[in-house]
């Protein structure tokens, strides 16, 4: 017995899936607008900014073990920062995203961005409790805090290799903007659907979520006791002052200018963790969110808020360089110095160039008058 398919009313509906999806897709991109030019501005300044911090603390600063961990820590915020440039294709394609390899290599280059910049920023809190709160004890070298540093990029790609087995293309159901209530089934880059890898994947989540709890908790820990440290040295040191001790007036100011450079370093490195805090929030509860939730997943993931929040951690590999200008005057004069050397030869290549063209103006008038 023959069976016939109605190979007709099929194509029809492919078709007709296939201009909802090109529907969706248009209204997607026009949406994600703000966001893409959001991070393309945001790119750039973060790009400009951890270039010059990596010069600035890699080669025209005093050498020291802080140092060499804002350098390594500009470095990684700097992949983050180009990888931005990627995320504005990745909400161009969004429900037209179906290239494994890609899908893959963006993620892998993330998570060894992100692993690199919370294990820097862990280790830099470390390096400032035991400066300030155990100077007594054993201290990063500028050597071996740059091995430290070279550890912790190595460690970051290793743990970064599970997301290649992790991730896949995965198919989407998405609803038209307009009210109608259509759908249309396209694909996205997301941890796979595979039932065998299920575990593997709940394992990836678990790594993630306790990898960046311990970090948080010992940068809290570093950073509280480095607080509560220094509050009670400034009250002793007020005291001190103010009572009838008389110590020598050279070795106070210098000691006075010690610990006011250590406490600005403390303070600025510190915020940069809180602001650390503050962008991986959101990214983290709603990941959390979709783990407890898969069902709202392929309706919600595309959603513009949801697309903002998932790309704030970008936002915290702009905001450190800002930060280092604002809370560094050294760091401020340096840059304030190149923008002024750019200037003046700006100014004199101008001079140069007007030179040059009123002396062939000069010679052009001369040969005219020679010819009459």
């Amino acid at each position: 017995m023959e069976i016939f398919h109605n190979t007709t009313g099929s194509s029809n509906e492919t078709l007709e899936d296939g201009v909802i999806l090109e529907r969706i897709h248009r209204d997607l991109v026009a949406d994600f607008i703000p966001l893409m030019v959001w991070l393309g501005v945001a790119s750039v300044i973060g790009i400009v900014g951890n270039i010059v911090t990596i010069i600035f603390h890699g080669w025209k600063s005093r050498p020291s073990s802080t140092m060499v961990f804002i350098t390594w820590l500009a470095a990684a915020d700097l992949l983050v920062c180009l990888l931005m440039i990627e995320q504005i294709l990745d909400l161009h394609l969004n429900v037209y995203f179906t290239s494994p390899v890609h899908c893959k290599a963006k993620y892998f280059f993330i998570y060894v961005g992100v692993y690199w910049s919370c294990m820097s920023l862990t280790l830099i809190s470390v390096d400032r409790f035991k400066k300030v709160c155990r100077p007594i004890s054993k201290q990063f070298s500028e050597k071996s805090s740059r091995y430290a540093s070279m550890i912790v990029v190595l460690i970051s790609i290793i743990v970064s290799l599970r997301i290649v087995f992790a991730l896949d293309i995965s198919e989407v159901e998405v609803i038209t903007t307009d009210g109608s209530g259509q759908t249309a089934v396209g694909h996205d880059c997301y941890f796979t659907n595979d039932i065998d890898l299920k575990t593997f994947v709940s394992v990836c989540h678990a790594i993630d979520f306790l990898f960046l709890l311990f970090c948080l908790t010992t940068m809290l820990i570093c950073y509280g006791r480095l607080f509560v440290h220094i509050k009670k040295h400034t009250e002793q040191m007020a005291d001190w002052n103010g009572g009838a001790a008389i110590v020598s007036s050279t070795s106070h100011k210098a000691d006075s200018a010690l610990e006011n450079a250590d406490r600005r370093i403390t303070i600025m490195m510190a915020l940069i963790t809180v602001w650390f805090i503050i962008c991986y929030i959101p990214y983290v509860a709603i990941n959390l969110y979709f783990k407890f939730n898969s069902s709202s997943i392929h309706r919600d993931v595309l959603n513009m808020g949801i697309q903002f929040a998932l790309r704030l951690p970008y936002l915290n590999s702009v905001i450190n360089p800002i930060v280092f200008i604002c809370l560094n005057p050294k760091y401020r004069y340096f840059v304030k110095h190149q923008l002024c050397k750019c200037k003046e030869m700006s100014t004199s290549n101008n001079e140069q160039n007007e030179m040059s063209g009123n002396t062939l103006l000069s010679l052009s008038n001369q040969t005219t008058f020679n010819l009459r």
